[in-house]
């Protein structure tokens, strides 16, 4: 499974890299970043 996070108002990218290490192998986290 692949999940497409978006950072909040004001946030970045980096506030989704421990997601990653909870979820699992199982879900592949896809932090996007804002120009």
């Amino acid at each position: 499974m692949r999940l497409f996070c978006l950072p909040h108002a004001g946030g970045s990218a980096v506030f989704y890299r421990t997601w990653a290490r909870e979820l699992g192998p199982a879900v592949e986290v896809q932090a996007v970043q804002y120009p």
